[in-house]
């Protein structure tokens, strides 16, 4: 339940900002001191002790409770002290799923951010949710492009992530407390468990790109033939676990080695495991079982690194749940068939899936959308759903919170003409 350290300021009165929990690390430390330089009152909400590691004294809140007190608190919160926008990172975390149903209800604008759906140098920095959730899951194809913006050199981001994230979870392990954990956004392995998984992510990165160089260049160099790529994603995915459609990555796995030994050609699948998959060698093996038992582990590749945008320039089609990989197929042309919720899901720029029967007929016969459609969609994502910036990159962190600073002026300013202006540049 709520104690002390919930109860708000007497007399505390309307404000601008309410920020609640950001991407792992000093990012939404950051971006509350822009807001601040920039005029704007904030009060920062954080839900743990690994929150409060990462953010400002000043003007920070802690909650302690379930989901139920969360939405009793919040439901005070905009009555009494009714912010002018909500940031969050995550519209699907479930205090922010919490959140996001509330500011609806009271008419309180929501700016949501996500790692960019165009990977590097870009974030993602939508209105309403991201995802499933996102604008642009309305838009329909248009005969113009709009203008949009270039990415930023995010050095040292993937490495700076890797650490802030593995700081942020053993911390939040470390100092657990049983009512916090209703509201983790990502399942507590334990301290042990977290101080052994991210030095794994490192050794096996580093051990993957030895052990699949040569195949790699194989694959490149198109001795393997014409092949489909299938990106893996992570188990704890939140696109996957509630936006896919029913399907898992296991079940990906079963239909398309399955239609593989239907077909009649040499065509390859490659699969590429996530690289924060800290499961990947389990996913490994159990594609491997799979095409054995089918009897087609000749035709069935799997690796753990490479570049995706290489890999997916030199295939012939790509087959994803909702991944972000997609994009890159589409930079490079490449027929796609999706099967779960994705920003990108429109019969416009991508093959629409449902059953297993659909991989059937994509691996008969496939080819990529209008390049017109697939252009006007990458440049309005760029426009209306993405930023320069990064989170983790200690050189651009502030920069990209200073556009961030600039998205929320704007909302504010112009909510709700602001969503009906965006609805109707994109053609909704």
């Amino acid at each position: 339940m709520m104690g002390k350290e919930n109860k708000l300021p007497e007399g505390a009165t309307g404000y601008d900002v309410l920020l609640l929990q950001g991407p792992v690390g000093p990012f939404f430390k950051s971006l509350h001191k822009q807001l601040n330089a920039n005029g704007f009152s904030v009060k920062r909400i954080c839900f743990h002790d690994a929150d409060r590691l990462f953010a400002r004294k000043e003007d920070t809140y802690n909650f302690s409770g379930t989901e139920d007190d969360w939405s009793v608190w919040l439901r005070e919160e905009f009555v009494k002290n009714s912010p002018s926008v909500i940031v969050m990172f995550g519209s699907s975390r479930p205090a922010h799923a919490v959140a996001r149903m509330l500011a609806e209800e009271y008419g309180v604008p929501v700016v949501s951010l996500e790692e960019g759906y165009l990977r590097t140098g870009y974030i993602t920095c939508e209105v309403g949710g991201n995802n499933q959730f996102s604008p642009l899951k309305k838009w329909r194809s248009v005969s113009r492009r709009v203008k949009s913006r270039k990415p930023v050199d995010a050095k040292w981001a993937y490495s700076a992530m890797c650490l802030f994230g593995m700081i942020y979870y053993l911390y939040r392990d470390f100092t657990k407390k049983s009512i916090e954990v209703e509201l983790y956004h990502r399942v507590t392995y334990g301290v042990v468990a977290e101080s052994i998984a991210w030095p794994a992510v490192f050794i096996r990165k580093f051990r993957g790109k030895i052990r699949d160089k040569s195949t790699i260049v194989k694959i490149l160099n198109g001795d393997i033939g014409e092949y489909l790529l299938i990106p893996m994603q992570t188990p704890t995915d939140s696109q996957l676990v509630k936006a896919s459609r029913g399907w898992s990555n296991e079940m990906l796995v079963e239909e398309a080695i399955r239609a593989l030994s239907s077909d009649l050609t040499d065509l390859k699948l490659v699969f590429k495991t996530h690289p924060l998959d800290r499961d990947a060698c389990k996913l490994a093996e159990f594609i491997r079982q799979v095409s054995l038992r089918q009897g087609v582990a000749e035709r069935v590749i799997v690796i753990e690194s490479g570049k995706i945008g290489e890999l997916t320039s030199k295939s012939s089609g790509m087959i994803v749940i909702n991944s972000t990989s997609a994009f890159s197929a589409l930079h490079h042309r490449v027929p796609v068939l999706v099967f779960g919720d994705a920003i990108y899901r429109h019969d416009a720029v991508v093959t629409l899936g449902g059953d297993g029967e659909d991989i059937d007929t994509f691996m008969k016969g496939r080819a990529s959308r209008s390049a017109r459609d697939i252009d006007t969609f990458i440049s309005t994502v760029k426009s209306f759903s993405l930023l320069p910036g990064d989170f983790y990159s200690p050189m651009v962190m502030r920069c990209t919170a200073e556009n961030v600073v600039k998205r929320i002026s704007s909302v504010i300013k112009t909510y709700p003409y602001y969503t009906k202006e965006c609805g109707d540049r994109i053609d909704v």
